[in-house]
C-alpha cells in the first residue's frame, strides 16, 4: 500500500526488511516471497542481504509451491531491483517447466517472458526435466 501511494518511509522499509529476514523458511510460501520482493523493488529499496535471503528461501521451496503468477512476480521483482541471480532464475525456469499447461494464460506467459528478458541473464537451453 505504501508503494502504491508513492510513499517510501525508509524506517518502515528497514523494519519490514528486518522482519522478512527473520521469517523461518518453514513458514515461507512463494506468493508471499514474491509480494515482498515486488513491493521492495517497486519502492527501489536496496537491500542485497534481504534479496539474498528471499532468493535462498524461494530456491528451497518445492515447485508445487509456485504458480505462474508467483514465478512471474518474483522474477520481475528481482529484475526490477537489478538483482541478477542466476541460481534463482534457473530454479524459476525449472518451475515453469513442471507447471501444468492449463495453469498458464496469455498474461502469465507474457509476464514470465518479461521477467526473464529483464533479468539480463543468458538463457540456457530449455529441456523438460527427466520423468
Amino acid at each position: 500500500a505504501l508503494v502504491r501511494l508513492d510513499h517510501v518511509d525508509q524506517s518502515a522499509f528497514s523494519r519490514m526488511s528486518a522482519l522478512a529476514k527473520e521469517l523461518p523458511t518453514s513458514q515461507a510460501d512463494a506468493q508471499c516471497l514474491s509480494l515482498i520482493a515486488n513491493s521492495l523493488a517497486k519502492a527501489d529499496y536496496k537491500d542485497p542481504p534481504l534479496f539474498a535471503h528471499l532468493s535462498a528461501t524461494a530456491q528451497s521451496l518445492p515447485a508445487s509451491s509456485f504458480n505462474p503468477q508467483s514465478i512471474a512476480l518474483l522474477g520481475n521483482a528481482f529484475a526490477k531491483a537489478g538483482v541478477h541471480d542466476t541460481a534463482l532464475f534457473g530454479v524459476l525456469c525449472d518451475h515453469v517447466l513442471v507447471q501444468d499447461d492449463s495453469s498458464f494464460d496469455e498474461q502469465s506467459i507474457a509476464n514470465i517472458v518479461n521477467a526473464f528478458a529483464r533479468s539480463l541473464l543468458p538463457l540456457r537451453t530449455l529441456s523438460p526435466p527427466p520423468a
